[in-house]
């Protein structure tokens, strides 16, 4: 199923009659908008989310996704892989966003040594996160260097 506009705001309107806690989009075109204002943020209650293989539109776009996802006291878990994060700004606007999860995955998604600053900056800031998935990313021993610097302030990851 592709879940355009139109699907999304009426699956967004059933969905937020329900009490979900698990909630999976995974490969179907996802429009990030409208589950952002047809779904998270009128239902609180969703605590993991999966939006596998649907690519982020853009920037805005994404810091409305993740603003709605901060702002939801009951999320603890995103997984957003294969949705091209990595080489681009996307990153650098989503991660102070997701300080409150417990869980970050956030592999396959081309991440690269441009894009360690950004990951660096959110691990020293210490969030709760205790698990940060960056599988299949590509980075270099400088940015192991960079990494292992930013973990000596984090107590939370795991």
């Amino acid at each position: 199923i592709e879940l355009s506009k139109t699907v999304m705001d009426m699956l967004g309107t059933a969905l937020s009659t329900k009490r979900i806690d698990t909630l999976t989009l995974s490969y179907n075109n996802l429009d990030y908008t409208s589950l952002t204002t047809s779904y998270l943020e009128n239902t609180p209650h969703v605590k993991d989310l999966k939006v596998v293989g649907n690519p982020m539109q853009d920037a805005t776009t994404a810091l409305q996704f993740v603003t709605a996802i901060g702002n939801n006291e009951h999320m603890k878990k995103l997984e957003m892989k294969e949705c091209g994060l990595g080489g681009n700004d996307l990153l650098e606007a989503m991660l102070p966003y997701l300080h409150t999860l417990k869980s970050v995955d956030i592999g396959y998604n081309d991440i690269t040594s441009n894009d360690v600053p950004c990951i660096c900056s959110f691990i020293a800031s210490n969030p709760y996160v205790k698990l940060l998935n960056l599988s299949f990313s590509e980075f270099n021993d400088s940015d192991a260097i960079k990494f292992a610097n930013a973990l000596e302030t984090n107590s939370n990851i795991q």
